[in-house]
């Protein structure tokens, strides 16, 4: 066919119609040909890295186990205490030095090889994992991979979150479960003879603060029978779990202690904690930020077996108690607020219907024991007091002469029996000279027998081998000289104090004692008012 027009020139259809066209496309684009070869091989590849990186996850999850342990659960305090008692430690290349103790309170700040005095409670510095740097350890045949890191959980908190993380080759969870078996055993041989005590933090979890050692309670001195019926009541309740899951009671138990400042209520409880063996947990109705809220959300997450202790409960509330929620303040200075200001926002507080809620409510823990002090029972509301939320309420009155007659007995135990009286001569020196003075003085002139014992007295001062007959006699005469029902045990416990090694000293002082604390008494009453 012609393709020529009448100027003589040819023509071109604007679409190709045969297929050559396509040979002649590619050829102006030569290098298309190559950039499909590497996006298949590029894609190829990418799927090939896929399939084997999902298959060295999955052979390492069969052969290798991981766990994460959070500062804020009780097994990273395990594993902390259980790693700073290996030897591997010590030899660690890259370790971080530390002076807290996990499980037990106090700072241990004595350096291997430094001497200290055998009576020094210090403990020596610990080796700890160091932050963000992997560590290697062996564990029953197993290499075990420690990691310690910190992470930023907010803003607000000015803590990082401290996490520990630990790898090892393991088919199963019977080397994991091994390890934290002998991590857990090593932390309650640590603390087996102490009490824990647990507050809560800015994000409402409880938080270990430290351990102190347990309390006898033979210490402790109250009227006949207080101390030993509040055990009783509570060892029964902690052993009839079953009984009252059979009867449909809530299996709760609350103490309210109420009484005068000073007459022993704290102490009682720290020596029932040590008792039971429970460990205590504070909760603070005065903390900032603490509302009803809050409140339910710490107690239900108190652990079962534990005690919660609620401190002056009467003063917990700075508006006083009320079954209202607190209401927004009013502006009483200045100008009054535009239409479109939003409203006042409404002070933080709990109120008493929430602490009701909190106590007995549908999410109160059970299997706690809760006791609740107080300086003024007739200031709290008698739905707070009534039984099932506070079911024994137990009264502290000032000292009686009984109780300052067993405190004595207490600060001054005897030394000797009556019947080996005679063995005390040696002491018989340190025991009649001057009672005021101290016996340091004199020790130049004794023998080397009494020197020893001047050299071990404590406060640098002996206190005096007495027979039980004798220590009745001067506790009966100390008793005597005290007011009955007038001091609290606080007070008269702080008068023993400044001779707890001259009990003769105590006595004669106990008559001028008692006068200067009437007067100051009468002076702070005078104040008031």
């Amino acid at each position: 066919m012609d393709h020529t027009n009448h100027t003589g020139t040819s023509t071109f259809p604007h679409i190709p119609t045969d297929i050559a066209w396509i040979g002649t496309f590619l050829h102006a684009f030569s290098g298309l040909g190559d950039l499909l070869k590497l996006v298949v091989f590029g894609s190829a590849l990418a799927f090939i890295r896929q399939v084997v990186s999902a298959v060295v996850d999955y052979i390492l999850d069969l052969f290798v186990l991981r766990a994460t342990f959070d500062e804020r659960e009780d097994p990273y305090d395990w594993l902390m205490l259980w790693l700073s008692k290996q030897p591997s430690w010590c030899t660690a290349r890259n370790v971080r030095i530390s002076t807290r103790r996990y499980g037990y309170s106090g700072i241990s700040n004595l350096v291997p090889g430094e001497e200290s005095h055998p009576s020094d409670p210090r403990k020596t510095v610990a080796y700890l994992p160091a932050h963000s740097e992997t560590q290697y350890i062996r564990f029953k045949r197993a290499w075990i991979k420690i990691l310690r890191t910190e992470t930023m959980t907010d803003m607000e908190n000015r803590f990082p979150l401290q996490q520990l993380q630990i790898c090892m080759f393991s088919r199963g969870h019977d080397t994991l479960n091994d390890l934290l078996l002998e991590a857990k055993r090593t932390y309650k041989a640590e603390v087996d003879d102490r009490i824990c005590l647990f507050v809560a933090n800015s994000h409402n979890d409880w938080c270990l603060t430290g351990c102190r050692p347990k309390r006898s309670l033979s210490s402790i001195v109250l009227d006949k029978g207080v101390k030993e019926n509040l055990l009783a009541d509570a060892r029964d309740f902690m052993a009839s779990e079953k009984w009252y899951a059979e009867r449909g009671i809530p299996w709760r138990r609350g103490y309210l202690l109420h009484g005068c400042p000073g007459s022993g209520k704290t102490s009682l409880i720290h020596a029932l904690a040590g008792e039971l063996n429970l460990p205590i947990y504070v909760i603070s109705l005065a903390k900032r930020g603490l509302d009803d809220s809050n409140l339910n959300e710490l107690i239900s997450r108190l652990p079962s077996r534990s005690l919660a202790l609620m401190e002056d409960i009467d003063a917990a509330f700075y508006r006083g108690l009320t079954r209202e929620p607190p209401q927004p303040e009013q502006n009483t200075f200045g100008p009054p607020p535009p239409p479109d200001a939003p409203p006042p926002a409404s002070p933080q507080g709990v109120t008493l219907s929430g602490l009701l809620g909190a106590i007995d409510g549908v999410i109160a823990q059970e299997g706690r024991i809760l006791f609740a002090t107080t300086n003024k029972y007739s200031a709290l509301d008698p739905a707070l007091t009534r039984p099932g939320r506070l079911d024994m309420h137990i009264e502290f009155e000032l000292a009686g002469r009984w109780q300052a007659e067993e405190l004595f007995k207490c600060f001054f135990p005897p030394t000797t029996d009556d019947e080996s009286e005679a063995d005390g001569d040696i002491l018989e020196p340190l025991i009649n000279f001057d009672k005021k003075g101290s016996i340091i003085e004199r020790a130049a002139s004794l023998d080397g027998q009494q020197r020893l014992a001047v050299a071990f007295a404590d406060n640098r001062e002996l206190c005096p081998s007495m027979t039980a007959g004798e220590v009745s006699r001067l506790a009966k005469e100390f008793a005597d000289r005290i007011p009955e029902r007038e001091f609290s045990m606080a007070a008269v416990q702080g008068l023993l104090m400044r001779y707890k090694t001259r009990p003769h000293l105590a006595i004669e002082e106990a008559a001028g004692w008692v006068m200067r604390e009437r007067e100051q008494q009468a002076e702070t009453e005078k104040k008031l008012g």
